[in-house]
């Protein structure tokens, strides 16, 4: 049931939340090729053992919902089809939320998926369905699923979730611990519709041990990213740092994330008119944060194409409220989550993150010293690790009046756990005295004055 929770999560679709229904019933789509295909047909790189998860052609519906940015769909409905997938342990394959259509809430199953949707669609919750949420309050709704508003569809696929949690049980039994591959990671129960593995720099020859590991089941395996392209050199932790040397007049910033976007992006008045009939304005201005309507006037167009824009809203501009959003098959949606509010930073290289700097308080300023002493640690998923030992070298500016520092690190390879991350101390050594100076951390925008701590 894990890997099952997760992808609801990750959609959104965590069953305690009773969302507000959708205004419009959902409009359906022509037949999709994915939706209609024999199980067969999903296949990855033909040329592989076995196949990118990203090459798979997975189910899509046939209808499109209304649900809107992180929209979820309600307990009532989330306890009765809970209740009809226990019903069909033999043939049921997953559920998720398919966000690029809308919200459309669709049901997987291996055989015939007609049977299954019209009795979905009749149904009403009642108390015998199972709690999403506890304690269950009393169900005083009274429709089908048909009459809900909601859009639910279901998908033929290959492979029960069954027989790929027992394969996934299987490869986790075998493959971690060799020497000749590192195997971080997998799941079931995806979109995919396969067992998804995570490897470390993956290539074709690792795929094809572990297709001989599995020769009767290879192709319900994909993996997960691309495989490693051995001519490109990885991150170095002895290649210097010049991101505040390089950052000019107008340089790219991101916020917990989002981006990169120029910071001149937000200068100047707010360019969003709120009377606009632009589609992607009406979804900015109708969407939500932590349930609660976004600003209507204020906000700033970052960065926008056809396919992705990211508008940002701020009272201070070290604290920036960052809304992405997403061109889908129903039209401009918040994609993912709103990035909340958060501090900005100087945009890093791909494979590199920045690192956390505080001052160390056991071994406090000499003004009179060349030698600064810092706590540092990683700011992503490490493990706890504080990364020190993949530290690039620091990138120092000095002045007259201040000490610029930027730390950044190579992070670990492969899924992490998240608990927080551990500080180590580091010295730098500074070409005079410290002085009456200020020390600030010159990777945030705008830079931050360093204090003493022990977990920067």
């Amino acid at each position: 049931m894990v890997a099952i929770a997760l992808l609801a999560t990750a959609c959104g679709d965590t069953g305690n939340t009773a969302a507000p229904g959708p205004t419009s019933d959902a409009t359906s789509v022509p037949p999709n090729p994915a939706s209609s295909a024999s199980p067969s047909s999903s296949v990855g790189v033909a040329d592989l053992a076995i196949g990118l998860c990203s090459d798979v052609q997975t189910p899509v519906p046939s209808v499109i919902g209304t649900l809107t940015g992180g929209q979820n769909t309600p307990w009532e409905l989330n306890g009765l089809l809970a209740t009809y997938v226990a019903e069909h342990p033999d043939t049921y394959a997953g559920r998720w939320i398919d966000r690029k259509y809308g919200g459309t809430v669709v049901l997987a199953f291996t055989d015939d998926p007609g049977p299954h949707l019209e009795e979905i669609l009749g149904r009403r919750p009642s108390e015998s369905d199972i709690a999403a949420i506890e304690p269950r309050p009393p169900i005083t709704v009274d429709w089908t699923v048909a009459e809900s508003g909601y859009a639910v569809d279901v998908v033929q696929v290959a492979y029960t979730q069954v027989e790929l949690r027992a394969l996934q049980t299987k490869a986790d039994q075998l493959l971690p611990g060799r020497d000749d591959i590192v195997v971080v990671g997998s799941g079931s129960g995806n979109l995919f519709n396969r067992v998804s593995l995570d490897l470390i720099r993956p290539t074709v020859a690792h795929l094809n041990i572990i297709a001989s590991e599995f020769p009767d089941s290879a192709d319900m395996f994909c993996l997960n990213g691309e495989l490693w392209d051995d001519s490109t050199a990885p991150p170095s932790v002895d290649e210097p740092l010049t991101m505040m040397a390089n950052a000019g007049e107008d340089p790219l910033v991101t916020c917990r994330g989002a981006g990169p976007f120029p910071l001149s992006a937000l200068g100047g008045e707010p360019d969003v008119d709120p009377t606009s009939n632009d589609p992607l304005i009406n979804a900015l201005l109708t969407s939500t944060m932590s349930g609660s309507p976004v600003p209507q006037q204020g906000w700033r167009t970052l960065t926008r194409d056809d396919e992705t824009a990211l508008f940002g809203h701020f009272e201070d501009a070290s604290l920036v409220l960052i809304h992405p959003f997403e061109n889908t098959i129903a039209g401009w949606s918040l994609r993912g989550r709103s990035a909340g509010k958060c501090e900005l930073h100087l945009a890093v290289a791909d494979g590199v993150d920045l690192m956390n700097i505080g001052l160390d308080p056991a071994r406090p300023v000499d003004p009179e010293s060349t030698m600064l002493h810092l706590m540092v640690s990683q700011t992503g998923c490490a493990s706890g690790a504080s990364g020190v030992e993949n530290m690039r070298p620091p990138e120092i500016i000095e002045s007259a009046t201040e000490i610029r520092i930027a730390i950044a690190v190579i992070p670990p390879e492969g899924p992490q756990e998240c608990p927080g991350n551990q500080t180590a101390p580091i010295t730098i050594d500074l070409q005079s005295p410290i002085g009456d100076r200020k020390i600030l951390d010159g990777a945030r925008i705008p830079p931050r004055l360093l204090e003493a701590r022990t977990d920067p």
